[in-house]
Order: structure tokens, then C-alpha cells, then sequence
């Protein structure tokens, strides 16, 4: 049995003042962190004897012997570019963002073309989070398949490059639109289920969450299944997903939203 030694961390915007932060939505706003507490992480994980991992280091089984770290960036937010690509580069790291294509050049404080073709110039790995940020295990097979293969070939276009990996908006997938992302030619799917991966594994990829306010110490207890910490966020993740069954993503997202404002 392949050991899981794969830490894939979902970061979303990264902040250095309350100005900024207020750029960020609302609901947003509890996955974004300072840029102090972002390199506070990072400055720990190295110390904790972590190796950091590129996009294409994900299905390298080869990857076994160590507990490794891919950082991973949702949403497309223009800090991406500014802060995360330039000091990741300045340490000779690598992060995997993933786009929401119909939000770029459009949407204020959210990368633009020029900016994707920096950070892959920089070796940064763009993925897709599809176009419209809708859910999409919500949508009919059709349109699910348009909306994977359109924000792929989008990116390609800008970059040049082959997109071979997603995040699903919100996590949300099933196995149709997992089925669908590989027949398209994605390589790597990511969700937001909770937990370590298996280097060379190619299901769906579990992340571990990076909210508002973690120090970098709790960030550590994340990344090690046996502290009180992961098993405590691995139960809430299973009764969160049982709400979402239950009541349907849209219910479960207005929810969300109404109690963010």
C-alpha cells in the first residue's frame, strides 16, 4: 500500500494590510493570509525538514521516502502574482495556481494574461478552477464538459503550454466530472477533501485547508495526521460533507455567504 506523504495545501489570497484585505470578497476573507504569516509557514515547514514539490512532481510515485509539500493557490486573486509568484521565486519554490478564466483581465484584483505569463515564466504552475467558479457536479454533463474543456483551452492559449491540472470550484466533483477532466486531458485532479495524498496516486487529490489566522504551528499540526488538530478537522470535513449531500451545494453555499457577511 502507497503511503500517503503528499501535503497538498490550498491557499486563495494572501494580504499585507487591512486595505488590501478589504480588496478581497467577503466570503473570501476567512482563506486569505497575511504575507508575514505566509512566509512564517513556509520558514517552518523547511524547518521541519519538508520538501517542496512542483505540479509535476504530483504523479511521480517515485516520491515516497520523505513527507513532501505542494502548495496549491485557488481563485486567480491578483496577489498571486505580486506577492506569492516573486517570493516563491526569490526561495526557489514553486506554487500550482489555479484560474478562474472568465475572471481574467475582467475582474478587479484578479491576475491578468500578462500576469499568468509572468508567474509561468517565473515556474509557476497554472492549472484551471474552471470558468465561472459555478459547482461543477451541479451541472448537466454538457455543460460540466464545456465549462473543463473551455477554461483549459483558454489557458493554453495564454500560456502555451499544455493545462494539466484543475481544482474543482468549491471542491465539488463527483466521479462523471472527475471522468470527464481526464478525458479532456487533465493529469491531476484536485478537490478540497480533507487529508494527505499518495505521490503517484492519480484520484482525486485531498488538500489540506489554509485559513485566516493559522500560525505557522497550527499550519505544522495540519500537515501531521496523528495531532489532535488533523483529526479534529478531518471529522468536521466529514460532517460538512454530509451537510452538503443533504442539503445540495447551493443551499449549503448561501448559507455560507449569508453567515461571511
Amino acid at each position: 500500500m502507497t503511503r500517503a506523504n503528499l501535503r497538498v495545501l490550498m491557499y486563495h489570497a494572501t494580504y499585507a494590510d487591512t486595505q488590501s484585505l478589504a480588496e478581497i470578497d467577503k466570503p473570501d476573507q476567512p482563506y486569505a493570509v497575511t504575507e508575514a504569516d505566509f512566509i512564517a509557514h513556509m520558514t517552518s515547514l523547511r524547518e521541519a525538514g519538508y520538501a517542496f514539490v512542483s505540479e509535476g512532481s504530483v504523479l511521480d510515485e517515485q516520491l515516497h521516502a520523505q513527507p513532501l509539500v505542494l502548495l496549491t493557490f485557488d481563485d486567480g486573486h491578483r496577489s498571486n502574482a505580486i506577492f506569492a509568484t516573486n517570493w516563491l521565486r526569490a526561495q526557489n519554490l514553486s506554487g500550482l495556481f489555479f484560474i478562474t478564466t472568465d475572471w481574467i483581465d475582467k475582474r478587479s484584483h484578479y491576475c491578468t494574461a500578462d500576469d499568468l505569463r509572468s508567474m509561468h515564466a517565473a515556474g509557476m504552475g497554472i492549472g484551471s478552477h474552471g470558468c465561472s467558479h459555478r459547482f461543477i457536479q451541479d451541472m448537466d454533463a454538457v455543460s460540466a464538459r464545456s465549462e473543463l474543456a473551455e477554461s483549459k483551452s483558454k489557458l493554453e492559449d495564454i500560456l502555451g503550454v499544455a493545462v494539466r491540472s484543475i481544482s474543482f470550484p468549491g471542491g465539488r466533483c463527483g466521479p462523471r466530472d472527475i471522468e470527464i477532466a481526464l478525458e479532456l486531458g487533465y493529469e491531476a485532479v484536485h478537490g478540497s477533501q480533507f487529508g494527505l495524498h499518495a505521490a503517484g496516486d492519480n484520484s482525486l487529490i485531498k488538500r489540506l485547508p489554509i485559513r485566516q489566522g493559522m500560525s505557522a504551528s497550527t499550519v505544522l499540526d495540519l500537515c501531521n495526521p496523528s495531532s489532535a488538530l488533523h483529526r479534529k478537522v478531518a471529522i468536521m470535513t466529514r460532517v460538512k460533507t454530509t451537510v452538503k449531500r443533504v442539503v445540495g451545494n447551493g443551499v449549503y453555499d448561501a448559507i455560507y455567504r449569508r453567515l461571511s457577511a
